[in-house]
Order: C-alpha cells, then sequence, then structure tokens
C-alpha cells in the first residue's frame, strides 16, 4: 500500500495541508513520489550521522579537557568510560557539567551508625545521649524489660559540652576544650544533678577561677562528689563540690619535666592508650599515681605558629628513641586519704638493674581485696623490649614485693606483650586476678587465652601462685566484666570468624582450670560486631551490636540469664541511605606460605562483573591490629568507592592479630617483611582471581604504620602492579618513632642493626624503586605520634632524584589532622580522580 493512500496518513507529514489530501491531481504517480521520498530519506539520514558524528567529536574533545570523565567502570579490554555517579551526562551545549559530591555531605548519611554513648546509672538503669545530644534514662523493672524511657537531662542543660558524671550520675562534670596548645588542656565545672535539673556550677582549679587542666576524675564511691584533677602537672584532690577551702596538693613538681598522673607523651601513647596512671581504691580511700620525670629524655622540637607572633614556637617533646641511653623515670605514689599520708609503692632497686628483664615501665596498677593482704595495689611491670613481666604486691607501709613473672617465649617462640589492652588488670576475684597470658593449644598454636593468678596463698618471700588458663582455638581479645557473685568472666574475641566480634563466658572462671568458653553473641543475627558495658555489679550488661549498613542495636542482658535479649528501642530516625549503596563481600585467600589470608572488599554501587574498576588497598593501624571487619567501614572508603567506582579491599595476613601468634609474631625483629610480602602476594592472587581489578588504576593508601606498610609495598613491587600512594602520617624510619613503640617489635637498634635498616625507606634504593609511581603525601606539621621528621626526609630524597609528587604540610595539626580533616579529605580525593582513577 503506497504510503499516501489515506488521508489519515497525510497527518504525520507536516507541513503537507491534510485537505491536499482530496486532491488527487497534487500529486504525482506513486513511482515519482517514491523516488522523491527516498532521497529525501537519504538526505535525512546523512545529516543525522552527521551530527552524530560531530556530537561523538564533541565528547572525545571535553573528555580529554576533563580527565574526569574517564573515571570508573570500564567494559574488559574496552576503553569505553562511564560517567561516575557524580556527573551528569552531557548537555547538548557545548561544555558538560560536573554536580561534584563532597565527601562532607556524604558522610552526613552515615552520622547515625556510630554506636551510642550510654553509661550505667544504677544496676537498674541506665541513660544514652540521643542523636540531638539530650540524655535519655531507661529504667529496667523487676521482670528484666525496660520502662518507657524519660528524660534525664537536657542536652542545653548541659550548655553543649563535654558532660562527665560520677558513678551514680548524681553529680556532673562539664569540660570545655581551651584553644589549640602543644597540649590537651581544658576547663572543668561541676554541678549536683537532681530531678532532671543541674544546680549551680562550681568552677575546679586552684584558683577561684577555671584553671586550665591536664585530667579530671570522680571518686568512685556513689554518691560521693569528691574528685581529683591535675594543674601544672601537680595532682590535687577536693573533698566535693564548692569546697575549695578543703583543696589537698598531693605532688608538688616545680618543673616542666616532672608530672604527677599524666604520663609523658611516649608513656602516654605506647604503654596507657586511653587511660591515666592513676588507680583509685573501691573504697575511695587510696589513689595510687604514677610520676614521671623526663628531665634527662632527649629532646624533639615540635613548631607551632601564631598570627600574632612574629616567631614560630618551638615546643619541646620530650621523647626517648630507640637506643637512647636515658628513658622516663617513672615512680609511683600511694596516698591514703584517711590519714593523710603518702609513700613510695616501689619494688626493690634490685629489679631496675641493667639485663635484659631489667624493669623500665610501670605497665598497669590495681587495687584489690583478698586475704590476708585486706585492700593491697597491684602492680605490673616490664623491660625495656616488652617481653618481661613481673608483678609486684603493693601495702600501705610496707615494701612491695615481686610474686609473679612471665617470660614471653611459648615453645621456643618469642613473643611480645601489649601494655595498653591485654595488660590492664581490670578484674580481680576473691583469690586473684585475670590477665591475658599467651599459651599453646591442643592444635600447636599459641593463643591470648584467659589466665587467672590465684595468690591465695602468695607470702612475702614465698611466691606460690597458682595459674588456671582458659582459652579456644583464638586470641581473647580483651576482658570486658566479671560478675563475683557467679564467679563468670566475660571477654571479647573474634572466636575463629572472619571480620567478627563477640562476647564469650567463662563459667567458674576462678574456681576451675580448661574451661571451654561460651560464646554469647554468635547466635544474635544483629551481632557481628559486639562491644559491651556492665553495670557497677556486673550483673548486667548493655551490648551495641553492630553489623554493615545498619543501626546499631543495644541488647540488655543478665548474667545469669544470657540466652535472653531485651532490645533496647532507643529514639533513633531510620538511615537514609542510597538506593545505590556499596555492597561488601569477602574472601579467604591462601598464601603459597600455607597462610589465609582474610579479605574485605567494597564493591561499587551497581557492580557489574563484566566491567573493570580502580582498586584502592586500604592500610590502617599498628602491627598487630586488623583490618578486616563486618561493620560499616569508614565513610570515606565508602564514599569513594560510591563516587568513584573503584573497588576498596581490605587484607589481613601475618602481622594482624587475633588468629594465633603464628600469624602475628612473624613480624618480631622484622617489620615490612612478612607482613608487606602477605599483602603484595595476596593483592596479586585477586588480580588474576578477578578479572573485574583493573590492574592498570591500583592504589595503596595508608596512614602511619599503614602508610608504611604502603611505601614498603610500592618499593618491593616497584610499580608493577601498584601505580600510586597516597600517604598520610607515614613512618619512614622507626629511628624516628618512640623507644617503647619501635623496641617492642625491632629490639635495641644495637641488637638488631638489619631490622632497622631494611626497614627504613630513608635509603636511595628505596627511593629509587618508586620513582615511577604516583605519590600523595598528607602530614601534620606538628604531629607528636609520627612526626614531621618521617615526611620530611621522605621528600628531600624524592627531589633529589627529580621524582613529581603531591605533598600537603597542615601547620599546627597533630596525627590525626583534627582541624583541617575537609580540607585533607578533599586533596586526597582530588589526586586520587585526576592521577590515580584517570
Amino acid at each position: 500500500m503506497s504510503l499516501f493512500n489515506s488521508c489519515e496518513d497525510c497527518v504525520i507529514h507536516a507541513p503537507y495541508n491534510n485537505n491536499d489530501c482530496k486532491t488527487e491531481n497534487h500529486f504525482e504517480t506513486a513511482n515519482s513520489s517514491t523516488r522523491k521520498v527516498k532521497r529525501r530519506t537519504g538526505l535525512v539520514f546523512i545529516i543525522v550521522l552527521l551530527l552524530v558524528l560531530l556530537g561523538t567529536a564533541a565528547v572525545f574533545i571535553f573528555s580529554g579537557r576533563f580527565n574526569t570523565l574517564s573515571f570508573g567502570s570500564t567494559k574488559h579490554n574496552r576503553s569505553i568510560s562511564h560517567l561516575p555517579l557524580h556527573l551528569t551526562a552531557l548537555n547538548e551545549g557545548p561544555k558538560p557539567k560536573r554536580h561534584k559530591v563532597h565527601y562532607e555531605d556524604y558522610s552526613i548519611t552515615f552520622k547515625q551508625i556510630e554506636s551510642p554513648k550510654v553509661f550505667w546509672e544504677s544496676d537498674a538503669s541506665f541513660i544514652y545521649t540521643d542523636s540531638s545530644g539530650d540524655l535519655i534514662k531507661f529504667t529496667i523493672l523487676p521482670n528484666g524489660s525496660l520502662a518507657k524511657p524519660e528524660m534525664f537531662l537536657l542536652k542545653k542543660q548541659l550548655e553543649d559540652e563535654l558532660p562527665l558524671f560520677n558513678s551514680d550520675a548524681s553529680y556532673v562534670a562539664l569540660k570545655k576544650q581551651i584553644a589549640k596548645t602543644p597540649f590537651e588542656q581544658f576547663t572543668v565545672r561541676v554541678a549536683s544533678v537532681q530531678d532532671n535539673n543541674v544546680g549551680v556550677f562550681h568552677s575546679v582549679g586552684i584558683s577561684h577561677g577555671s584553671d586550665p587542666l591536664q585530667y579530671f576524675e570522680w571518686s568512685p564511691v556513689r554518691e560521693s562528689s569528691d574528685f581529683i584533677f591535675i594543674h601544672s602537672n601537680n595532682m590535687f584532690y577536693q573533698p566535693g563540690i564548692g569546697q575549695k577551702d578543703g583543696l589537698i596538693q598531693l605532688s608538688d613538681s616545680r618543673s616542666a619535666f616532672l608530672s604527677f598522673g599524666v604520663a609523658d607523651y611516649m608513656s602516654s601513647e605506647s604503654i596507657y592508650g586511653e587511660s591515666k596512671p592513676i588507680w583509685w581504691s573501691s573504697s575511695g580511700r587510696f589513689i595510687a599515681y604514677a610520676s614521671f620525670d623526663v628531665r634527662n629524655v632527649s629532646v624533639t622540637w615540635v613548631p607551632y605558629y601564631r598570627d600574632d607572633v612574629s616567631q614560630p614556637h618551638m615546643h619541646p617533646l620530650r621523647c626517648a628513641r630507640p637506643g637512647d641511653s636515658e628513658l622516663p623515670q617513672v615512680l609511683l605514689w600511694i596516698w591514703d586519704k584517711v590519714e593523710q599520708t603518702k609513700q613510695f609503692a616501689m619494688p626493690s632497686e634490685r629489679f631496675f638493674n641493667d639485663g635484659p628483664t631489667s624493669l623500665k615501665y610501670l605497665v598497669w596498677a590495681q587495687w584489690a581485696t583478698i586475704e590476708p593482704f585486706g585492700e593491697f595495689l597491684l602492680t605490673v611491670w616490664t623491660n625495656r623490649v616488652q617481653n618481661f613481666i613481673a608483678a609486684m604486691i603493693c601495702m600501705m607501709n610496707e615494701p612491695c614485693f615481686r610474686f609473679f613473672k612471665f617470660k614471653y617465649t611459648v615453645s621456643g617462640k618469642n613473643l611480645w606483650l601489649e601494655p595498653t589492652k591485654r595488660l590492664q588488670i581490670k578484674y580481680t576475684t576473691k583469690t586473684g586476678f585475670f590477665l591475658i597470658l599467651p599459651r599453646q593449644h591442643s592444635n600447636g598454636e599459641i593463643y591470648d587465652g584467659i589466665a587467672h593468678i590465684d595468690i591465695s596463698q602468695v607470702q612475702v618471700g614465698r611466691p606460690r601462685y597458682n595459674v588456671r588458663f582458659h582459652n579456644g582455638a583464638f586470641d581473647v581479645h580483651e576482658i570486658v566484666g566479671y560478675d563475683a557473685e557467679q564467679d563468670d568472666l566475660f571477654f571479647t574475641a573474634q572466636g575463629g570468624i572472619i571480620g567478627e566480634m563477640h562476647l564469650f563466658r567463662v563459667p567458674t572462671a576462678s574456681g576451675a582450670n580448661g574451661i571451654v568458653p561460651q560464646c554469647i553473641t554468635c547466635p544474635i543475627e544483629e551481632c557481628k560486631f559486639t562491644t559491651v558495658i556492665f553495670s557497677p555489679s556486673s550483673r548486667r550488661m548493655l551490648l551495641n551490636c553492630e553489623r554493615a549498613f545498619m543501626p546499631s542495636v543495644m541488647i540488655v542482658k543478665s548474667t545469669d540469664q544470657v540466652v535472653s535479649n531485651v532490645k533496647v528501642k532507643y529514639i533513633q530516625s531510620e538511615i537514609n541511605l542510597s538506593n545505590e549503596q556499596s555492597t561488601i563481600k569477602y574472601e579467604v585467600v591462601k598464601l603459597p606460605n600455607g597462610m589465609l589470608a582474610n579479605v574485605q572488599l567494597i564493591m561499587p554501587p551497581n557492580f557489574d562483573s563484566e566491567l573493570v574498576y580502580p582498586v584502592i588497598l586500604d592500610i590502617d593501624g599498628d602491627p598487630g591490629s586488623n583490618n578486616v571487619w563486618k561493620k560499616t567501614p569508614h565513610s570515606y572508603l565508602l564514599f569513594l568507592s560510591m563516587n568513584y567506582h573503584a573497588i576498596v579491599i581490605k587484607i589481613d595476613a601475618r602481622g594482624s592479630s587475633l588468629r594465633g601468634w603464628r600469624l602475628k609474631s612473624s613480624v618480631l625483629h622484622n617489620l615490612g617483611g612478612p607482613d608487606v610480602d602477605d599483602k603484595l602476594e595476596c593483592l596479586g592472587r585477586l588480580m588474576k582471581r578477578f578479572p573485574y581489578l583493573d590492574s592498570t588504576r591500583v592504589t595503596v593508601m595508608g596512614r602511619g604504620y599503614g602508610g608504611f606498610i604502603a611505601l614498603q609495598m610500592a618499593a618491593k613491587d616497584g610499580g608493577a602492579m601498584i601505580k600510586c600512594l597516597a600517604l598520610r602520617s607515614p613512618i619512614t624510619s622507626f629511628m624516628y618513632q618512640g623507644a617503647a613503640f619501635s623496641e617492642r617489635y625491632l629490639h635495641m637498634p644495637s641488637d638488631n642493626e638489619e631490622g632497622y635498616e631494611t626497614s627504613s625507606m630513608i635509603n636511595k634504593n628505596r627511593i629509587d624503586s618508586i620513582k615511577d609511581i604516583k605519590i600523595f603525601l598528607a602530614h601534620g606539621g606538628s604531629d607528636r605520634h609520627v612526626q614531621y621528621q618521617n615526611s620530611a626526609l621522605l621528600a628531600k630524597h624524592l627531589q633529589k632524584i627529580n621524582v613529581h609528587f603531591v605533598q600537603v604540610i597542615y601547620p599546627n595539626e597533630d596525627y590525626d589532622l583534627d582541624g583541617v580533616l575537609s580540607h585533607f579529605y578533599n586533596e586526597q580525593e582530588n589526586f586520587l580522580a585526576s592521577e590515580c582513577f584517570s
């Protein structure tokens, strides 16, 4: 049928008039008209083709000008690029529009994934801070259920400052950070709390105003309002709020080199962590505290700059380096509140004589009450390289004596202790106390397990102690609670499950031996990563359960009914996750050495295995730490994955922990050896196993020790697989770190010269091996944890051989870059986008 055989067909062929169809003479013959239509159709086709070619040319021109258009995934063996999530398609105009999503905006989505702040008011009630900052109180009814929550305090009543409550929340202290100084200082005001109201605030300090403080702590006794604080390196005791007339000075430091209750920087970072060397007895009568004398310790100058001062301020940082002859001198004191007396609580001088087991660091102390000693102080000391501990008993008006020692050598394998977590004595029993100590399992592996040290038969000069062990085929992570009435001990551990953290129980922990731990949270679907807080009597616990991309779930349990769960339905809105959400997959890679590497891959939204994606290997933490967890990853990693269609990888192999000492101890004396080899081997095997990993766009990103591992990987790889390095405050030589940190893993330089030399990046051969790799280097100019010296010398050597790299220095910023994180993330993102993903 002809195209023009009906009037209805004419409607679609404008500009012909519909009435023209009525006059047959208006048209030519069918053959003639058909030829004309074909000619017109051909002409239209040519014009359309030309327009398409011109449009394609414009896209390529703009893609060359805006290299961001080449981010993201590509088809296997093709060069066709796909627009990332943060770009729109090209408009019809001459220029493309880029709608960039900033990390600050993206990270807001994940604010509510953070664990809620919660503390116990009593065994029957707890208080948590909701998303608006208000404090909500929950009461546990006799039947174990929860009463309807009630308001405890409004955020505005606390004047938007950080609250610190006493043991039963009847008094509150408000801490306000002072403008940035070379060391942390804050002001404190205290007040009573009653009937949902806050009383009159009183300033804390030695003057009538608010003095800058270094530390504040309430008495552990319930309903008491006495407290201690530290000002100008001295410790003070005040019997109650508003009672400055009763202020008692417990120490007398008149030097910046002598501090009481506040550790020197090296000891604070490497020995005590977030804790302070102050231990208050549960009765409130005794306070033990350490003093630190650093006058003979080597000094490093840390620069600070001010707009209104013409010269930089050089802050002296006393920090012993590996091999230094002088370490901080530590003394331990006990003050008796009733008798108003104090005394030394030090071991005999013979324990401090030079030698491999000579004691150098006070690791921990804890008050205990055990017959026949009454209330006494337990102390734990370690040697310089931290592979030997000695435990002491100290009583008022009596000399301290050693009753227990342990050398970290098991079945011929040399190990090390970790003071900040595994050596903190927190729970004592009627006959002794608990420690985490390594022991060989029946499978031949060595694991960190629970040890109960029974000292009920110990006498002066007769250290008759008995040790009972409890462990499974996995490392204990941390002891978190002890129900003395039931003799049940609780700890956290992975339990042999990749990326998870669970709560375990050991029944009759002090009275039996060889009890196999019971997993409490393994059956709970929401609990893939568990943290726990116990009530004052340890009869109840609050579990905070996390899993990836879900709000945390709070569960109340009783120690006598651990199978029962009472979920806390606190006020929290749902997380507004994008429909295009990243996903996480876990892999286990068997390495040629027989070790198993645990792997986490963060996959971009709308993942397509037929495409190829840029790769980021992220490394964080210190030796013995883990990177693979079944909880929501850091929002910046998700941002990179979603915004740039990148696959982010984390690897736990040799050098990581919680799976036995064979995996962990391989890096002793050899940092940057087995840990680097395993990560390189694992990454290479992943690239071969998964063709969607783009071998031309591989970036390794790390901070601190993670930056050190990234550098070592790049140096060994020489650019064959690794194309980019994103380094934040990297360690480049362990000679530049604190002695307590470096010597724990590498021992003394005089005993392990090769270990220090091979782990250093500050030599020509290693610098030459990374000259073809694109490098981003960021560091805080006032970093005390990993001093800028590390990056400065790396930059110097790169410049010597004319290597182009991007460097960003942040004046006055410490290791965490708290004041400039937004700028740092933007700068690193720009580097990755322009240099690594294109």
